[in-house]
Formats: structure tokens, C-alpha cells, sequence
């Protein structure tokens, strides 16, 4: 599975304070390895899935809650539904 990303999309608005960032993400040339990694998923009969990265701060991985209340701090995600406690990144991922 991997993050739904659009390439265009994060080096279209350039400006000053982003051209680095613009540089690396050409340079690291991720739209070559996507399409790599979709053939060898194909050739492989493995599904090659996206996600979508929206409210993935906000849902509990275990029951599915949306809520951003869940998200106590930037380390920390307590489900408001089932009070399970995880860490927000790991929750997210």
C-alpha cells in the first residue's frame, strides 16, 4: 500500500522557500519508482493499493473512528470510541 501522491502536485507551486524541496522530489525521482514498483507488483499478482492520506491523524486504526479530538497531542491518539491509546504516528501509519 502506498500514500495516493501526485508528483505534480507538490513541485507545481514553486516559490522561493520550496525550491529546495522541489529539487529533492524531482531528484529522487519518485513518479520512476512508482510505476517500478506497480510493474513488479504486477508481475508478481500483488495488488498494488493507494490511500489516501486525509483524516489518517484522526482515525482510530482499530475501530475505525473518525474524530479529531482523538488526537491529544502530536505524539499521542486516544480513540474517543474504544480508549484505546496508541502513538499518533503509529496509529496513522
Amino acid at each position: 500500500m502506498v500514500e495516493s501522491l501526485s508528483v505534480k502536485d507538490m513541485t507545481a507551486h514553486g516559490g522561493n522557500y520550496k525550491r529546495h524541496m522541489n529539487r529533492s522530489i524531482r531528484e529522487i525521482h519518485i513518479g520512476e519508482f512508482l510505476r517500478k514498483l506497480a510493474q513488479w507488483c504486477e508481475m508478481h499478482n500483488i495488488p498494488l493499493l493507494g490511500a489516501s492520506a486525509k483524516y489518517t491523524s484522526q482515525t482510530c486504526h482499530m475501530c475505525g473512528t473518525v474524530d479529531a479530538e482523538s488526537r491529544i497531542s502530536r505524539d499521542k491518539f486516544i480513540c474517543t470510541n474504544c480508549t484505546r491509546v496508541f502513538h499518533a504516528d503509529v496509529n496513522a501509519a
